[in-house]
């Protein structure tokens, strides 16, 4: 202990001896007397510039000065969010009111929409009742008319028919008559009256090979002036509708009767009825059988008998007319001097009556 006391008073002695300064660079020296031992013993010579730590202590100022400038702009972030957080709060309360005003306020419109639907429901429900009483109404008043018109009507078709029915006792009793006198006349051969453009002379329901049955009829086509014709045919034709119209008159079957075609291949056009076959001017002994070209005619039915044929289909204005010879034939001419005439000519049916006989 008693060393360290010496030695601390030693130090002390020595340092107050010692002189301390600093150069133009700031650099520390120490001087010692001549004489002194001052032993200074360090392990590590560090030179200390003053410079250097004011130019420390400068820049540690403005780092000092830039972290409180930071800091009031932290403070002043702080205080921004501070107050950003509560307005934040304060909007997200006034939206959740607001929210909740809405809902319900929407929830008091989808009560009054549930109660519309519910009254337009109950409308359309007492309308369709409405419209269905309403049709309903409509269809028995609808039913009801329709009904008195109908039994109007029966009423008034009624009293129509006793008034014809009385109008037409007078008719009905000629025509009574007419009936009786027509079967008598019928039986007495009414049928072959002579007519302004025909006089039926016979009928014949012949037999063949060919068609079975087919009724002919020998008609005067010109009562007045026998023979005469004109080179259309037109009297050969109207002789036989005109017969037709009288058969239909007394039976009431229209037999469509036309002149019968001497041959099929001078028949060019409707005028006349084309039979598969046949050759009525020309058959016989030849090789021409009164069977089949003849269709079963008899000799009678074919003399004097002009057989029809188209205009020029065959010799112009000219038909062929048997004279009651067989297998012969001639030119009839339509002209007046002429003294080759055909005094009848053929008509049959042309249509499905062919079996008809006349009545």
């Amino acid at each position: 202990m008693m060393k360290l006391v010496v030695l601390a008073a030693f130090v002390a002695t020595a340092l107050a001896q010692t002189k301390m300064s600093t150069d133009a660079d700031g650099n520390m020296k120490i001087a010692t007397p001549v004489n002194g031992d001052v032993v200074i013993e360090r392990r590590e010579v560090a030179s200390v510039s003053i410079k250097d730590m004011l130019d420390g202590i400068a820049g540690n100022t403005a780092q000092i000065k830039e972290i409180q400038k930071n800091s009031a702009l932290y403070t002043s972030a702080q205080t921004f969010m501070t107050s950003l957080a509560a307005d934040v709060i304060k909007a997200t309360t006034d939206t959740k009111v607001g929210a909740a005003e809405q809902a319900k306020d929407i929830k008091m419109v989808i009560d009054d929409v549930a109660g519309l639907s519910k009254t337009i429901a109950t409308t359309v429900t007492d309308l369709k009742e409405s419209v269905t009483n309403s049709i309903k109404n409509g269809e028995d008043k609808i039913a009801a008319a329709a009904k008195k018109a109908s039994d109007d009507a029966a009423t008034a078709a009624a009293a129509l028919k006793k008034s014809v029915d009385d109008a037409l006792k007078p008719v009905k009793a000629l025509g009574d008559t007419v009936a009786v006198l027509e079967k008598a006349a019928q039986r007495s051969g009414g049928i072959y009256e002579k007519y302004n453009t025909f006089q039926l002379m016979e009928w014949q329901k012949t037999k063949n090979e060919r068609q079975t049955d087919r009724v002919f009829y020998k008609v005067d086509f010109n009562p007045s002036a026998m023979g005469w014709y004109q080179s259309d045919r037109r009297e050969l034709i109207t002789a036989c509708k005109d017969l037709s119209a009288l058969l239909k008159s007394r039976d009431g079957k229209d037999r469509a009767l036309k002149p019968a075609c001497d041959n099929p291949n001078h028949c060019r056009d409707s005028t006349g009825v084309k039979l598969a076959g046949s050759y009525l001017s020309n058959f016989g002994t030849c090789g021409r059988d009164r069977k089949k070209e003849g269709y079963g005619l008899s000799e009678r039915m074919v003399t004097g008998t002009g057989m029809y044929n188209s205009q020029n289909s065959w010799s112009g204005s000219g038909i062929l007319v048997n004279y009651g010879r067989s297998c012969a034939h001639t030119w009839a001419r339509q002209e007046h001097g002429s003294t080759r005439k055909a005094q009848a000519t053929l008509c049959t049916s042309s249509n499905g009556e062919y079996k008809t006989e006349p009545k």
